[in-house]
């Protein structure tokens, strides 16, 4: 279970890393190439997306924009941004049952704790 723990851990991280990329390129050319569109968003920032930026790719608005490649990032990002919503509760799920055992507070409660 331990290598499966640790290649969820490498993937979490480079989904995140490569999430981030891809964010940065995507706001970068919608601040360069659509400003209308980005002052529409509250000029979002790698710091603070805001809520509307999450609407805007959660609802794949982005896909009605005519610049192709703004399109292909924008579905990367919104691809990469549901992985990590997916992989933050496996990694942890997977965290928490592979130090279940080694858990102090669970063994104090466990019904096969010794008196």
């Amino acid at each position: 279970m331990n290598f499966l723990a640790q290649l969820i851990y490498q993937l979490f991280a480079a989904a995140v890393v490569l999430e981030l990329v891809v964010t940065w390129i995507f706001l970068s050319r919608l601040r360069r190439l659509h400003p209308e569109t980005w002052k529409q968003l509250d000029e979002p920032t790698m710091s603070h997306r805001g809520r509307k930026f999450r609407i805007f790719l959660w609802r794949k608005e982005f896909n009605s924009m005519p610049d192709d490649r703004m399109v292909v990032i924008g579905r990367a990002a919104r691809w990469l941004w549901l992985c990590r919503g997916v992989m933050v509760p496996l990694a942890f799920g997977i965290w928490f049952y592979t130090t279940w055992d080694h858990n102090p507070f669970v063994k104090m409660f466990s019904p096969h704790h010794g008196p």
